[in-house]
């Protein structure tokens, strides 16, 4: 669930990735199992080689939801199955989700922190890159699997946020614990993290 990502961002980690490999991979997935990836994919995935960032960034629904669906074949399916060299754990339990709901009271939260509990809540409804989330929210393709992120910036001010607020009485300590591990290793390694749910 939490992985070592690059300090700037799930951009980066994912322009710094073998591109040229991942294209090759979606031929051959379309090729033998067309239901499987969105083909409309392959073209932002040229688009994304040529031009960088820019290309990522969407100006209505329907380009976000397709670089979605890019994020989600490249770390769900790819990294998962044929690259997982790529990503490297920073934390490896496999608790449910719904564990990691409780960790900030947000009554109790100041208003110096209020930003914690706006990027710990990505890791129930994703989080897109290259635009405003306010503006065009991450869309899972299935509803269940999305991916999200913190920059490394992010992570100190998160593990920062945990262990200065009062965190509520019914706090997973599992969840607690893990998200601790998880932190802690980013900022051991400088790293931002990712993080797949489904």
């Amino acid at each position: 669930m939490f992985w070592h990502g690059s300090p700037d961002g799930l951009g980066e980690k994912l322009l710094s990735g073998p591109l040229q490999d991942f294209e090759r991979w979606c031929e051959d997935v379309l090729s033998e199992f067309p239901e499987d990836i969105d083909p409309d994919i392959l073209p932002l995935l040229r688009a994304v080689q040529t031009n960088g960032r820019p290309a990522l960034q969407a100006a209505n629904c329907v380009e976000a939801a397709l670089v979605d669906r890019l994020i989600e074949t490249y770390f769900g399916m790819y990294c998962d199955g044929k690259q997982p060299e790529i990503l490297i754990s920073a934390e490896r339990s496999m608790l449910s989700v719904w564990r990691y709901k409780n960790i900030f009271d947000k009554a109790r939260v100041t208003p110096e922190f209020a930003q914690a509990v706006m990027l710990w809540d990505y890791i129930f409804i994703g989080r897109p890159i290259g635009r405003d989330p306010q503006i065009f929210p991450y869309q899972s393709a299935d509803g269940f699997f999305h991916v999200s992120y913190w920059t490394f910036d992010e992570v100190v001010f998160l593990r920062n946020a945990i262990v200065t607020i009062a965190l509520p009485n019914d706090v997973d300590a599992s969840a607690l614990q893990c998200s601790m591990q998880a932190l802690d290793a980013a900022i051991a390694q400088r790293s931002g993290l990712i993080i797949t749910i489904g």
